[in-house]
């Protein structure tokens, strides 16, 4: 039985990169707490919510006259 050299350096490749991804990489913040995979991830999708629901809040925010001065308006 013959294995393809092609499909065996493919193989390779893909298990390193596996192992690559799988490898665990943390940073010690001021040494004050780990900064690892999971610790980054909460703080992007919490970053990324707030900005949404910021976004959305603004989005939906209309100006509102207040009163009239020498026949123009201002607004809020």
């Amino acid at each position: 039985m013959t294995i393809n050299k092609e499909y065996t350096a493919d193989l390779t490749e893909v298990v390193r990169v596996e192992a690559v991804l799988n490898k665990s990489v943390s940073f010690t913040v001021c040494r004050l707490f780990t900064l690892d995979r999971q610790t980054f991830l909460t703080v992007v999708n919490f970053v990324a919510t707030y900005l949404i629901i910021t976004l959305q809040f603004t989005a939906s925010e209309k100006p509102q006259v207040v009163a009239f001065k020498n026949n123009t308006r201002t607004t809020c």
